[in-house]
Parts: structure tokens; C-alpha cells; sequence
């Protein structure tokens, strides 16, 4: 159908976008605990997870600057805070999109903007424009 078709102008266009987020300006992390810097997610969450937060627990802090956003431990569930953590940190400061949907080549933050974006494919009373890559009633 019209809603899952996908053309190069708009494959193209991803590609821009992708580029420029590879080519942005890497982003650090500094732990707001003991002050080391971390150039990347997994860096952060290893040091997270073996460093100076295995001890903590009561709240992990974002290591983002400007950043209050903190994840409570639950005691036994350390792991799935940091992973938390961690999804907050790509979805709002590196805003990597590791989602994809499997109709078009736009991608995601999270499983749930997914999972909507999806629905819109599948609703027959809507048709997806190729051009301004936006979903619209069909007229009746």
C-alpha cells in the first residue's frame, strides 16, 4: 500500500540526517560521582556498573551537565537502572535512534515512539505522504 511505500527522496533525506549525527560533534559524559570522563554510553555504563556507583544505592544521577535526571536503584536490580539510564542519556543527549521502523527508514529513540509510528502504518484510514514523510486522513 501507499502508507509502506518509501521513495529515494525520502531515503535520501535519512541518510542526510544520518550523516550529520555521525559527523556531529562527539558527546562526553562526566561522572558527577568521582569525575571521570567518559566518551561514550558503554564507557559510562561499564564505569557505572564495576566503578565508583557499584556501591550506591539509592539514586544514579545523568552524567549529562545541564542534566537532573537521576534513576532510582531498586536493591538486587542495579543492572536495569543503568540500562534506564542509559536509554535516557541516547534518547536525550545523543538522540541516536536504534528503532527502526520496518516500513519506512525512519528510526526511533524508544520502543514506545516505535510501536506508535507503527500503528499509523497499519491504520487503513490513513495514507503516509512520501514527500513531507507525515501520515493524513484519507479523504472519503
Amino acid at each position: 500500500s501507499s502508507a509502506q511505500a518509501g521513495t529515494s527522496t525520502g531515503s535520501s533525506a535519512a541518510r542526510e540526517r544520518a550523516i550529520a549525527r555521525k559527523n556531529a560533534a562527539p558527546v562526553s559524559f562526566q561522572c558527577k560521582y568521582c569525575g571521570l570522563e567518559c566518551v561514550s554510553i558503554d564507557d559510562f555504563n561499564g564505569h557505572s556498573l564495576n566503578g565508583c556507583l557499584a556501591g550506591r544505592e539509592d539514586y544514579i544521577q545523568c552524567p549529562a551537565q545541564t542534566c537532573t535526571h537521576e534513576v532510582k536503584i531498586i536493591k538486587g536490580q542495579r543492572k536495569s537502572a543503568l540500562n534506564n539510564l542509559c536509554n535516557h542519556i541516547r534518547s536525550k543527549h545523543v538522540k541516536e535512534s536504534s528503532f527502526p521502523c520496518e516500513w519506512c527508514h525512519k528510526s526511533f529513540n524508544s520502543k514506545v515512539a516505535l510501536k506508535y509510528h507503527s500503528k499509523q502504518h497499519a491504520d487503513t484510514s490513513k495514507f503516509y505522504c512520501n514527500q513531507c514523510e507525515h501520515f493524513y486522513p484519507k479523504d472519503r
